[in-house]
């Protein structure tokens, strides 16, 4: 059994990947209205994607959290403070400014994923490692897609 400073330090670190899970979802949403360029409809629809997948992960670590007999973060403020990933302005983005945040967002979380892994891993919560194994999985396949696609912009 957990003692009570664990289980607040659990909380968290998972408050913080909670938050940046938040401010990326909402960087997407920002990309998908403001995309614009020649790749315009497979980002709209790609992005469209990723800020479902991306609010689908918000709401396991946050019922994780209520599992856990522990708050999960709502107030923009507190997000805010707590992400790493920082909210981008509303403008319009084209194809290569897409990919480079893309590319850089979810690099970050996906180490930062890893590392919560590493942490559930050492403090035997198998329920956190089981989630962020999933989304290993899905940054990485992502990256690679992301990295694999954006070859033909950057050279071209």
């Amino acid at each position: 059994m957990q003692n009570c400073h664990n289980k607040l330090e659990q909380t968290r670190i998972l408050n913080e990947y909670l938050a940046n899970l938040k401010v990326l979802n909402n960087n997407l949403y920002n990309l998908h209205f403001n995309v614009i360029g020649e790749h315009f409809f497979v980002l709209h629809k790609k992005l469209d994607e990723y800020y479902n997948k991306v609010a689908d992960m918000y709401d396991e670590v946050a019922e994780r959290i209520k599992m856990l007999n522990q708050y999960p973060i709502t107030s923009l403020i507190e997000f805010e403070e707590k992400s790493t990933i920082k909210s981008m302005r509303s403008q319009d983005y084209n194809t290569y400014q897409v990919y480079s945040i893309l590319i850089n967002d979810f690099s970050f979380m996906y180490e930062f994923t890893k590392e919560l892994l590493e942490y559930a891993r050492n403090i035997q919560d198998y329920y956190t490692e089981n989630l962020m194994y999933q989304y290993i999985e899905f940054f990485e396949k992502e990256l690679w897609m992301l990295k694999t696609s954006s070859q033909t912009i950057y050279s071209g």
